[in-house]
C-alpha cells in the first residue's frame, strides 16, 4: 500500500465509498486511521490511545497506531484526532505503546497476558515488538504468576479471578510444543488456584500435535487455540521459521484436529498481506474448522521496511472495502460475528453486513 496515494483520502472521497459499498462512514474512517497511522509531534515508534469518535462518542474505542506518518490525513494532539485539520475524536489515557505484562478488555472481562516476555520474540517483519519499550518481564516460575494475580486482583478490588472470562496468552516466544505446553498448564492450575474458572486462549502455531491437543483439553480446559496464521503467500519471508514452516496446506487439518480433541480454535491474520484472491482462497479452506471469530487485523506499517512488504495490491483505500464484502460473504453463513474489543486493528467496528454489531467498545 502506498501511503502516499492513501493519503488523498478526503471526507468526499470517503462519502463516495460509503455509497459504493454500503459501510457505513465511521467503520470506512477507522479503517483509513489504522492503515495510515497519524501525522504528530511526538516522537515515539507507536501511541496508544482510547478515544470517542465526535459521531459516536457513547463507544469507547482502543487505537495503536504510528505517530510519525507526515503523509497522512489523520492529526494527533494530546487531546484530539483531527481529520485534514478537523476533529474526528477525543483522545483519553495516550501513552507511549511499551509492551506490558498486561491489560484488560471487554470492560475488565478479558485479561491479555504477555507472560513469557512477547517483547523478546522478534522475527516477523511486520511485528512492532522490536519498536516498543520492553515492560513485560519473563515470568519463570509459579510464584511469580501466583503474585501477579494476587496484585492483579488486589488492584481491581476482587477477592479472586472468578469474574474473569477468559486469559488470553499472546505471547509469541515458544519455539518448541512441549514448552508452550507445560507454560500453559502452569498458567492454568496457578488461575485455578485464584478461583479462575474462564477460558484460556493462546496465542502461536508451535501447538500441532494430536498428543498436545489431547494434553491441553486434559489439563486446561476450557481452552481456544487461536493459531497465528497471518498470511498465506510469502510466509517464508514475512514471518520467522517457528511459524513459516507451517504450510498453507497443513492448516485446515492442524485445526481439524484440534477441534476433534474439544478445543475451541480460530486463527489471526493480517488483512495486507495477501493477495485478495489467495486471501480467500487460504480463509476458505480453515473456515469450517473455526469454532470462534477470528482475529483479522489490518497490516500496519511503521516504516518504509516494513511496507515493502505489503501486497502489490494494495494501492487505495478501497482495496480494503473490498476485501471486508468478500471475508463478509463468507462469514455471513456462519455464527462467527465480530466485535471491536477483541481486535483493535479490525475492519469493523459499528456494523457488519450493513447492520449494527451487538459488542461495541472496548
Amino acid at each position: 500500500m502506498k501511503s502516499s496515494l492513501l493519503a488523498h483520502v478526503d471526507e468526499k472521497c470517503v462519502l463516495e465509498l460509503e455509497q459504493k459499498y454500503s459501510i457505513c462512514v465511521e467503520d470506512i474512517m477507522m479503517i483509513a486511521l489504522n492503515t495510515l497511522g497519524v501525522n504528530s509531534d511526538f516522537d515515539s515508534p507507536r501511541m496508544r490511545m482510547k478515544i470517542r469518535l465526535k459521531s459516536r462518542p457513547e463507544y469507547l474505542l482502543r487505537l495503536i497506531v504510528p505517530p510519525n506518518r507526515k503523509k497522512s490525513p489523520f492529526f494527533l494532539t494530546p487531546t484530539q484526532l483531527l481529520f485534514h485539520g478537523k476533529p474526528f475524536a477525543d483522545v483519553f489515557e495516550l501513552e507511549n505503546d511499551d509492551v506490558v505484562m498486561g491489560y484488560f478488555r471487554k470492560g475488565g472481562d478479558v485479561l491479555t497476558m504477555n507472560s513469557n516476555a512477547r517483547s523478546v520474540c522478534t522475527g516477523c517483519v511486520f511485528c512492532y515488538n522490536s519498536l516498543e519499550v520492553a515492560e513485560d518481564p519473563r515470568l519463570k516460575v509459579l510464584d511469580d504468576l501466583d503474585q501477579y494475580f494476587h496484585i492483579l486482583a488486589n488492584q481491581q478490588g476482587w477477592k479472586d479471578l472468578s469474574s474473569l472470562e477468559q486469559v488470553c496468552l499472546s505471547t509469541g516466544c515458544f519455539l518448541y510444543e512441549h514448552l508452550a505446553i507445560q507454560h500453559l498448564k502452569n498458567v492454568r492450575h496457578t488461575l485455578n488456584n485464584h478461583n479462575f474458572k474462564g477460558q484460556l486462549n493462546f496465542l502461536g502455531s508451535v501447538i500441532r500435535s494430536n498428543e498436545g491437543f489431547q494434553e491441553l483439553n486434559q489439563y486446561t480446559a476450557p481452552f481456544k487455540l487461536t493459531l497465528t496464521i497471518e498470511c498465506f503467500t510469502k510466509r517464508d519471508v514475512i514471518l520467522k521459521s517457528s511459524k513459516a514452516d507451517l504450510l498453507p496446506e497443513q492448516m485446515p487439518d492442524l485445526l481439524a484436529r484440534a477441534k476433534a480433541q474439544g478445543l475451541d480454535t480460530t486463527w489471526t491474520y493480517i488483512v495486507g498481506l495477501d493477495d485478495l484472491e489467495s486471501a480467500m482462497e487460504g480463509i476458505k479452506s480453515i473456515l469450517p474448522h473455526t469454532t470462534k471469530m477470528p482475529s483479522i487485523n489490518l497490516f500496519q506499517s511503521h516504516n518504509e521496511f516494513m511496507q515493502v512488504f505489503a501486497s502489490g495490491e494494495v494501492t487505495n483505500l478501497e482495496w480494503y472495502l473490498k476485501f471486508r464484502k468478500e471475508i463478509e460473504k463468507l462469514l455471513i453463513p456462519t455464527t462467527l460475528r465480530p466485535t471491536t474489543w477483541e481486535c483493535y486493528r479490525t475492519l469493523w467496528y459499528f456494523t457488519f453486513d450493513g447492520k449494527p454489531m451487538n459488542e461495541i467498545g472496548w
